[in-house]
């Protein structure tokens, strides 16, 4: 980070008492200079885009020095560098290997991937009661991994995993609560149909899913997350057609984005106004 940019920044007047500075990565420009004009009052936060030729590295190495809160990584590959530059990391940042933001401390940089506390979340807006419900994950990663431990010790009591092999679907359901009765499937697995018939809720992570999922398994009865980057899908279309509650991968990163904010800053900010400015950069 140039310190003759962050000394300006400050003769221009933007650089008020208690105002909360926090840079933003990512390769998509148009997106930071959206969430650079985001404003709170009673938070006074400034997001500060990094220019896309900075090293990461000096970027991260600075941000102490010149009194910054933290940083955002908005896409993958600044989520991979900030997971690198962590001195520590949570448990989904460390299984993921990546981090969505970066806390200044006393103790140096602190990563957090907080997507999927972020679809708890949004569901729990949604009031979707994970308490004795029965869920449906397709596609196996690390992200599934850390969905289905959040779900499972949220309260549900029955996940079930379906990808396209059997050992990812059973390693990426290893590990959950002892509360939580869990099956481990492929794509073409008999139960499939069943569990799909019990479920309130679905989450595809993977878009690429073979599953055939019947129509009856879709209607008013089931919420529907679809973390795939289409804006789309054709399973979310027939989902909402059906009268399924769905939320799409910008309700959850709205919230995501909330998540980081309120972690570093202990405040209590809405994803509203990061959902719209997701939705308008992706409309432009």
């Amino acid at each position: 980070m140039d310190k003759g940019h962050y000394h300006d920044m400050h003769m221009s007047g933007i650089h008020e008492l208690y105002m909360h500075l926090i840079a933003l990565s990512s390769q998509n420009q148009q997106l930071t200079h959206a969430l650079s004009e985001f404003k709170d009052r009673r938070s006074n936060i400034y997001l500060h885009p990094i220019p896309n030729n900075s090293r990461f590295e000096s970027v991260c190495d600075g941000l102490k020095a010149l009194d910054f809160v933290g940083l955002l990584a908005l896409d993958e590959a600044a989520q991979s560098e900030a997971y690198q530059k962590a001195e520590r990391s949570s448990l989904d940042a460390q299984e993921i290997r990546a981090a969505d933001s970066l806390t200044v401390s006393a103790n140096g940089l602190i990563g957090e991937y907080n997507m999927a506390r972020a679809i708890m979340q949004v569901l729990k807006t949604n009031e979707w009661d994970a308490r004795g419900a029965k869920a449906v994950i397709l596609g196996a990663s690390a992200l599934a991994r850390a969905i289905a431990r959040e779900l499972s010790s949220s309260g549900v009591s029955n996940l079930s995993l379906f990808a396209e092999t059997q050992p990812s679907a059973e390693s990426t359901t290893s590990g959950l609560a002892v509360s939580t009765e869990q099956y481990a499937g492929t794509y073409t697995d008999v139960r499939l149909d069943h569990m799909l018939s019990e479920a309130d809720l679905l989450i595809q992570v993977s878009s690429k899913s073979e599953a055939k999922i019947a129509d009856e398994h879709l209607g008013p009865h089931l919420s529907f997350i679809d973390l795939s980057t289409e804006n789309m899908t054709l399973l979310r279309k027939r989902a909402l057609n059906l009268g399924a509650s769905t939320l799409s991968l910008k309700d959850v990163q709205a919230q995501q984005l909330a998540l980081s904010l309120n972690h570093m800053l202990g405040t209590q900010l809405s994803p509203a106004p990061f959902l719209d400015i997701l939705q308008n950069v992706a409309a432009t």
